[in-house]
């Protein structure tokens, strides 16, 4: 194969599936149909004698061991590995291992996943340095895994096997959720949630994620929801999942093994550095002695034009003295003569102001002077008024009065000549 650049170099790819089924890992590789075409392994011996299928055998000791390397990575002790060379043919070995995967009919799904499927592309490549004449070697993987859905009994109806199988996927989905609130909290660095240390052994499930959640990876992932609403719980569930997922950091740096060189290419470029290294020395000896002689005659040439370049410095220095003085007092000069128009302004606004409200005062006397008139005008007006309406009311009363008492004496005068009469 030919790599990035143009060198040439070598690619080995290496595809391995598993599932996780009740928190033990078993290869999907070891069916008959799903190996490639190579001497199949003889069958396993049955412990009641004769043979065993590759099925019971794969039943009997599929479960795989979680190692931790010295560098703190994790990978599967036992599980197979074929070579691949082109996408098609991982695709094949793909589908051939899925159709492996347990699954079972639930009430909410007829082909319901009863495990986590784990896909692992192993990629490893070697290219010449031309540098150094070595081989630089760089290696990654692609870490494919299937969730199982959360499940609910009353919803999917499981019960005996399917039950005790939806108890083991919703554990270790627990355990990965408890996982990522612990590497959250950790980033954050809260007061209130530090965690010292990440707890990824309590599943095989958080084991097999470790280099792809708190390791030198980069993460992807992909959340399915439903629209219905009886399904509303699930998808809200879900969607926290993601969120807390999305707030975990991670700073990947590419797996390169420095390349190492030829001995022999190293001594032969060692020695010809030295050859250039002792030309250089040469050639940068003759050029001082041949110029040895000048350097005195220089030296003086460059003390005395510094010592010119320091009298003239000086005296740019007094000029720009003597000229900011002189702005200085040019600037005082107009502040002084600014502040006096100030002055006088203030003096003339003010007699205007002591004008303005002398003659606001005198027309205010006049004004009132006026109104009291008025009032008093007024009042008499009204006094006379009430004093003509007095005695005219007065000169009525008297009439009447008057008139009463003719009447009275009338009428007295001539009871009186009746009297007399009779």
């Amino acid at each position: 194969a030919q790599c990035a650049g143009g060198t040439l170099g070598s690619v080995a790819i290496k595809l391995s599936c598993l599932e996780l089924y009740k928190n033990n890992l078993r290869d999907l590789l070891t069916a008959p149909d799903n190996m490639p075409a190579s001497p199949r392994p003889p069958p396993s011996p049955s412990p009641r004698g004769g043979l065993m299928s590759p099925t019971a055998a794969r039943e009997r000791d599929g479960d795989i061991a979680v190692r931790e390397g010295r560098d703190g990575t994790v990978h599967l002790e036992g599980a197979r590995s074929v070579d691949v060379d082109t996408a098609t043919e991982a695709m094949h070995f793909v589908r051939r291992a899925m159709t492996s995967r347990i699954s079972a009919m639930t009430g909410m799904n007829v082909d319901s996943s009863r495990s986590h499927a784990v896909i692992v592309v192993r990629i490893a490549t070697a290219t010449a340095d031309p540098a150094t004449g070595g081989v630089r070697r760089t290696q990654g993987e692609l870490v494919f895994v299937d969730l199982a859905g959360s499940e609910g009994s009353k919803k999917t109806g499981t019960k005996g096997e399917r039950q005790r199988e939806a108890i083991h996927i919703n554990l270790g989905l627990h355990h990965l959720r408890n996982v990522m609130h612990e590497l959250a909290a950790q980033q954050k660095g809260s007061r209130n949630s530090i965690v010292a240390h990440v707890n990824y052994r309590n599943s095989k499930l958080t084991r097999l994620l470790q280099n792809s959640l708190g390791g030198n990876s980069a993460s992807l992932l992909i959340a399915c929801v439903s629209l219905r609403t009886t399904d509303s719980l699930e998808t809200l569930e879900t969607l926290k999942f993601g969120a807390s997922c999305k707030s975990i950091r991670t700073r990947p740096v590419a797996n390169v093994t420095a390349a190492v060189a030829d001995p022999a290419r190293q001594e032969a470029m060692i020695a010809d550095l030295n050859l250039v290294l002792r030309e250089r020395e040469a050639q940068l000896e003759a050029a001082l002695a041949k110029t040895g002689c000048l350097l005195a005659e220089q030296r003086a040439e460059l003390e005395s034009a510094f010592q010119h370049d320091c009298l003239t410095e000086r005296a740019q220095q007094m000029l720009c003295a003597v000229k900011a003085q002189r702005r200085c007092s040019e600037l005082a000069g107009e502040n002084l003569a600014a502040r006096e128009r100030h002055d006088h302004e203030l003096t003339c606004a003010r007699e205007l102001h002591v004008r303005n409200l002398e003659a606001q005062r005198e027309a205010l006397s006049q004004a009132h002077l006026e109104a009291l008139e008025s009032a008093r005008e007024s009042a008499c007006k009204r006094h006379d008024h009430e004093l003509t309406c007095t005695r005219d009311l007065h000169v009525r009363n008297l009439e009447a009065q008057h008139e009463a008492l003719s009447q009275a004496h009338l009428a007295a005068l001539e009871e009186a000549r009746r009297e007399e009469e009779a």
